[in-house]
Protein backbone atom coordinates (compact mmCIF):
# COMPACT_ATOMS: atom_id res chain seq x y z
CA UNK A 1 0.00 0.00 0.00
CA UNK A 2 2.82 2.56 0.78
CA UNK A 3 4.35 1.28 -2.64
CA UNK A 4 1.48 2.50 -4.26
CA UNK A 5 0.72 5.89 -2.61
CA UNK A 6 4.53 6.47 -3.36
CA UNK A 7 4.32 5.77 -6.77
CA UNK A 8 0.77 7.92 -7.35
CA UNK A 9 2.79 10.84 -5.12
CA UNK A 10 5.97 10.88 -7.39
CA UNK A 11 3.66 11.14 -10.30
CA UNK A 12 1.53 13.98 -9.21
CA UNK A 13 4.99 15.88 -8.39
CA UNK A 14 5.56 15.21 -12.09
CA UNK A 15 2.63 15.41 -13.62
CA UNK A 16 2.97 19.79 -13.36
CA UNK A 17 0.88 22.80 -12.25
CA UNK A 18 -2.36 22.29 -13.45
CA UNK A 19 -4.11 25.45 -14.08
CA UNK A 20 -8.32 25.51 -13.90
CA UNK A 21 -8.90 27.97 -17.01
CA UNK A 22 -12.29 29.65 -18.03
CA UNK A 23 -12.59 30.36 -22.16
CA UNK A 24 -15.27 33.36 -21.63
CA UNK A 25 -14.78 33.92 -24.87
CA UNK A 26 -17.87 34.51 -27.43
CA UNK A 27 -20.39 32.08 -27.03
CA UNK A 28 -18.90 30.90 -23.63
CA UNK A 29 -19.35 30.46 -19.98
CA UNK A 30 -17.80 29.55 -17.32
CA UNK A 31 -19.37 26.67 -17.26
CA UNK A 32 -17.05 25.63 -20.11
CA UNK A 33 -13.69 25.90 -18.13
CA UNK A 34 -11.27 23.63 -18.74
CA UNK A 35 -8.31 22.74 -17.16
CA UNK A 36 -4.78 23.96 -18.73
CA UNK A 37 -1.59 22.00 -17.87
CA UNK A 38 1.28 23.80 -18.21
CA UNK A 39 3.06 20.83 -19.26
CA UNK A 40 0.51 20.42 -22.27
CA UNK A 41 0.44 23.74 -23.12
CA UNK A 42 -1.38 22.55 -26.49
CA UNK A 43 -4.75 21.39 -24.89
CA UNK A 44 -7.20 23.08 -22.61
CA UNK A 45 -7.69 26.63 -22.46
CA UNK A 46 -4.64 28.44 -23.81
CA UNK A 47 -4.37 26.09 -26.49
CA UNK A 48 -5.34 28.87 -29.26
CA UNK A 49 -3.56 31.22 -27.97
CA UNK A 50 -0.52 28.98 -26.86
CA UNK A 51 -0.30 28.18 -30.81
CA UNK A 52 -0.45 31.44 -32.33
CA UNK A 53 2.01 32.41 -29.98
CA UNK A 54 4.44 30.06 -31.16
CA UNK A 55 4.61 30.93 -34.54
CA UNK A 56 7.34 32.84 -35.96
CA UNK A 57 6.70 36.93 -36.81
CA UNK A 58 5.01 37.40 -40.15
CA UNK A 59 7.86 37.32 -42.79
CA UNK A 60 10.09 35.45 -40.84
CA UNK A 61 8.33 31.91 -41.54
CA UNK A 62 10.99 31.14 -44.07
CA UNK A 63 14.28 31.75 -41.80
CA UNK A 64 12.52 29.85 -39.00
CA UNK A 65 12.14 26.98 -41.03
CA UNK A 66 15.61 27.15 -42.10
CA UNK A 67 16.93 27.84 -38.75
CA UNK A 68 15.17 24.19 -37.16
CA UNK A 69 16.45 22.39 -40.29
CA UNK A 70 19.85 23.27 -39.86
CA UNK A 71 20.06 23.32 -36.63
CA UNK A 72 18.38 20.22 -35.00
CA UNK A 73 16.56 18.83 -37.87
CA UNK A 74 13.44 19.43 -36.25
CA UNK A 75 14.03 17.66 -32.98
CA UNK A 76 13.60 19.67 -30.07
CA UNK A 77 15.11 17.62 -27.56
CA UNK A 78 18.77 17.12 -29.33
CA UNK A 79 21.59 18.60 -27.29
CA UNK A 80 24.75 19.12 -28.71
CA UNK A 81 27.57 16.93 -27.82
CA UNK A 82 30.53 18.20 -29.46
CA UNK A 83 31.00 20.85 -26.64
CA UNK A 84 29.00 24.00 -27.04
CA UNK A 85 26.09 23.20 -24.68
CA UNK A 86 23.67 24.14 -27.20
CA UNK A 87 20.13 22.73 -27.09
CA UNK A 88 16.88 21.97 -28.03
CA UNK A 89 15.14 22.97 -31.36
CA UNK A 90 17.20 26.00 -32.50
CA UNK A 91 20.14 25.10 -30.42
CA UNK A 92 20.00 27.83 -27.53
CA UNK A 93 23.32 28.34 -25.85
CA UNK A 94 22.94 27.43 -22.59
CA UNK A 95 22.99 31.08 -20.83
CA UNK A 96 19.31 31.03 -22.76
CA UNK A 97 18.15 29.00 -19.79
CA UNK A 98 18.16 32.12 -17.56
CA UNK A 99 16.24 34.30 -19.76
CA UNK A 100 13.83 31.83 -22.08
CA UNK A 101 11.60 31.63 -18.74
CA UNK A 102 10.83 35.47 -18.92
CA UNK A 103 10.98 35.43 -22.86
CA UNK A 104 8.18 32.61 -23.49
CA UNK A 105 6.18 34.73 -20.39
CA UNK A 106 6.34 37.98 -22.14
CA UNK A 107 4.85 36.64 -25.28
CA UNK A 108 2.13 34.68 -23.45
CA UNK A 109 1.00 37.77 -22.11
CA UNK A 110 1.06 39.82 -25.68
CA UNK A 111 -0.60 37.07 -26.83
CA UNK A 112 -3.59 37.48 -24.17
CA UNK A 113 -3.04 34.93 -21.31
CA UNK A 114 -3.38 36.51 -18.12
CA UNK A 115 0.22 37.01 -16.24
CA UNK A 116 -0.97 34.80 -13.15
CA UNK A 117 -0.99 32.08 -15.72
CA UNK A 118 2.22 32.93 -17.89
CA UNK A 119 3.71 33.98 -14.44
CA UNK A 120 2.77 30.13 -13.57
CA UNK A 121 4.68 28.90 -16.62
CA UNK A 122 7.71 30.47 -16.32
CA UNK A 123 8.54 28.95 -12.48
CA UNK A 124 7.74 25.72 -14.90
CA UNK A 125 10.73 26.47 -17.78
CA UNK A 126 13.05 27.81 -14.49
CA UNK A 127 12.39 24.42 -12.92
CA UNK A 128 13.11 22.30 -15.98
CA UNK A 129 15.85 24.15 -16.34
CA UNK A 130 17.55 22.76 -19.40
CA UNK A 131 16.01 23.68 -22.71
CA UNK A 132 16.08 20.72 -24.54
CA UNK A 133 13.44 19.00 -22.18
CA UNK A 134 11.10 22.42 -22.43
CA UNK A 135 7.80 20.92 -24.40
CA UNK A 136 8.82 21.73 -27.92
CA UNK A 137 5.95 24.63 -28.11
CA UNK A 138 7.48 26.47 -25.36
CA UNK A 139 11.31 26.35 -27.47
CA UNK A 140 9.38 27.76 -30.45
CA UNK A 141 7.81 30.65 -28.41
CA UNK A 142 10.49 31.72 -26.96
CA UNK A 143 12.25 31.81 -30.75
CA UNK A 144 9.34 33.29 -31.95
CA UNK A 145 9.95 36.30 -29.47
CA UNK A 146 13.41 36.49 -29.94
CA UNK A 147 13.45 36.93 -33.45
CA UNK A 148 10.36 39.52 -33.23
CA UNK A 149 13.14 41.28 -31.56
CA UNK A 150 14.97 41.28 -34.06
CA UNK A 151 17.94 39.78 -32.76
CA UNK A 152 18.07 36.49 -35.45
CA UNK A 153 22.17 37.21 -35.71
CA UNK A 154 22.28 34.56 -33.33
CA UNK A 155 21.28 32.13 -36.01
CA UNK A 156 22.99 33.76 -39.05
CA UNK A 157 25.50 32.06 -41.24
CA UNK A 158 24.96 29.60 -43.88
CA UNK A 159 21.60 29.93 -46.53
CA UNK A 160 19.54 30.81 -43.66
CA UNK A 161 19.92 34.64 -43.98
CA UNK A 162 18.94 34.45 -47.66
CA UNK A 163 15.63 33.85 -45.96
CA UNK A 164 15.15 37.15 -43.65
CA UNK A 165 12.55 39.40 -44.91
Amino acid sequence: MLLIASALTAASLLAGPVVTASTDGPGETTSDAREWSVQRPNRGAYSRLVALASLPPRGWEAFAACVIRRESHGNPSVLNHEGSGAAGLVQFMPDWRHGAPFIVRERLIQFGMPAKVARTVRLYLSKVHYIHKYPEVYQRIAFAEVLEDGEWRHWSGHTCNGLRP
